[in-house]
């Protein structure tokens, strides 16, 4: 339950909130969601017993167990990397935000929620 709570709380503040900024800072917007995506996805391996502790793992068990939503799953990710770790010529665009927040994140999102409830 705290990991869905987290996943709410965060996709609750991109929507609410950070939408806003979509155009001059669009590597946030990226990076809420894929951390939402991230807790909306260990809600379901929690429910399995499963924790991970680096990113890598996660992804590997995603892509393995949940291949209906790897590819969305892995942009968000992918994305997030790019705008937390790398320069500004790294970051996302606003269409690629955009994108994420209509197709990626809302796919994820549904087919957890499926899982978990």
């Amino acid at each position: 339950m705290e990991h869905l709570e987290k996943a709410k709380r965060n996709k609750e503040i991109l929507f609410n909130h950070l939408l806003q900024f979509i155009e001059r800072c669009p590597e946030w917007i990226t990076v809420v969601a894929f951390y939402s995506a991230l807790h909306f996805v260990d809600a379901y391996f929690a429910k399995l017993g499963l924790h991970f502790q680096h990113h890598q793992e996660r992804n590997r068990e995603v892509e393995y167990s949940l291949p209906d939503i790897f590819l969305a799953y892995y942009r968000l990710y992918d994305l997030g990397v790019n705008s937390r770790y790398g320069c500004i010529k790294d970051n996302p665009t606003s269409e690629e935000a955009k994108d994420v927040i209509k197709e990626d994140l809302p796919k994820v999102v549904k087919f957890i929620q499926g899982l978990v409830h």
